[in-house]
């Protein structure tokens, strides 16, 4: 261990620093510091012509917690974060990293209610209130990566309903479960949907090997090993 002097690669002075590890390594590290490491001063002006440049957007996933699915919901933004960092802050934005900020909400859903389906109004209205308030700085939301057909699809539905995020597209794969052809549901499957009025099911299948789950209309069911793998061949069709 020995303290080295880096000359900065733009010339404005030099930093004294701490290296560790074998006399080669550290040299080779000396090397390529002197080569590619900037002063502060400028490592500023690079970031803030970088953040200036940068596209003022947001970017949106859905994920689900493993005990229950609570939905959380978490935008990170990118673009002008100098400018509006104060504002960002104002609304709940936190920073990530130098180059990003992000907000993560969790929406409150009762105990018996952990299906995606039955959210939804929870999951929209937060969206779209979470989206106004980016709006209302310059930012839009420019992708979403929601994790589930069902969502995506209801989202869609929502967007045009409210007159709101009408970019968004639906997917070319959007085909729910529910709608396969009965003919090809298992037995027991089509059995346990005879318990309710209008069944539904979300295609996800939980848990692990010896204790599996599923939801139908938000009720849970517990499956075997064999029934899973019935329902993985179904949902694949």
């Amino acid at each position: 261990m020995a303290n080295y002097t880096i000359k900065y690669s733009c010339g404005h002075g030099s930093v004294t620093k701490q290296l560790l590890g074998k006399i080669d390594d550290r040299y080779r590290k000396i090397a390529w510091m002197e080569q590619n490491m900037v002063c502060p001063d400028c490592y500023k002006r690079a970031k803030s012509k970088q953040d200036t440049a940068t596209k003022m957007q947001g970017t949106l996933t859905l994920s689900y917690t493993l005990q229950g699915n609570v939905p959380t919901i978490r935008i990170v933004v990118t673009g002008n974060l100098l400018a509006n960092k104060q504002a960002l802050q104002a609304i709940g934005y936190v920073s990530s990293d130098d180059d990003s900020m992000e907000i993560k909400r969790t929406i409150a859903v009762n105990a018996g209610d952990c299906e995606i389906e039955a959210n939804r109004d929870a999951i929209f209205a937060a969206v779209n209130e979470m989206h106004n308030a980016l709006q209302s700085i310059g930012y839009t939301l420019s992708s979403y990566g929601l994790t589930n057909i069902d969502v995506i699809d209801a989202a869609i539905s929502r967007a045009k309903e409210i007159g709101d995020i009408s970019s968004k597209k639906e997917p070319a794969t959007a085909t729910s479960p529910a709608k396969k052809e009965a003919s090809k549901k298992p037995q027991w499957f089509a059995e346990l949907e005879r318990n309710h009025d209008n069944p539904y099911c979300n295609g996800k299948i939980y848990g692990r090997q010896g204790g599996y789950n599923i939801y139908i209309s938000n009720k849970q069911y517990k499956i075997t090993d064999d029934q899973r793998d019935d329902l993985l061949t179904f949902f694949k069709k």
